[in-house]
């Protein structure tokens, strides 16, 4: 015997044309000022608020931060134990707002360093190292010179007492020396 054709089917519910009212929503309490704006945060908003992903707020959840019925945030809760995790996490070497208050500290020091540099080279109390260099090339120049010289001295020397040669060395001593701690002077290449 054959069986009818709708045996193996599954029988669908009749629909009619006409569509079902929508779900009602739950009516949410009025809100009266900032203050109840701060108490009920969405997860999605805390996240964008402390610039963290979600599934960081899902951490910290976890870890304790308080959270509403709802599963909402209260701002006035949720802040003071996130200042507490931070503090306590860069207290044990990990990144927290103290640690990154330290490093902004830092640049901060670090840019009015580089500024009262240049100030100061702008005023003459700092010179570059480009130009010591250039001047104690210039002084040991001079010192050779100097000690070159002594060749010319030893005509002088010629036939002179013990005295005379004491003498004439220690004026032309004083007068090299006076001569080489006076300014320096450019020497061409």
């Amino acid at each position: 015997m054959l069986a009818p054709k709708t045996a193996g089917r599954k029988k669908r519910k009749a629909t009619s044309s006409k569509r079902t009212a929508p779900a009602r929503q739950k009516k949410k309490a009025p809100v009266t000022g900032p203050r109840d704006l701060l108490s009920a945060v969405s997860q999605t908003l805390f996240s964008k608020l402390i610039d963290s992903p979600t599934r960081v707020i899902r951490k910290f959840h976890a870890d304790g931060l308080p959270r509403n019925g709802d599963k909402s945030y209260n701002l006035f809760e949720c802040l003071p134990w996130l200042k507490a995790r931070w503090l306590k996490d860069s207290a044990i070497g990990g990144r927290g707002m103290e640690a990154e208050s330290t490093a902004l500290e830092r640049q901060r020091l670090a840019n009015a360093q580089r500024a009262e540099l240049d100030l100061a080279t702008r005023q003459g109390q700092v010179v570059e190292l480009e130009e010591i260099q250039q001047q104690a090339l210039n002084w040991a120049a001079e010192v050779r010179r100097k000690i070159l010289s002594f060749r010319t001295l030893a005509r002088k020397l010629e036939n002179r007492s013990a005295v005379e040669v004491e003498e004439i060395l220690s004026e032309y001593s004083n007068l090299i020396l006076s001569e080489l701690s006076g300014p320096i002077k450019e020497t061409k290449r």
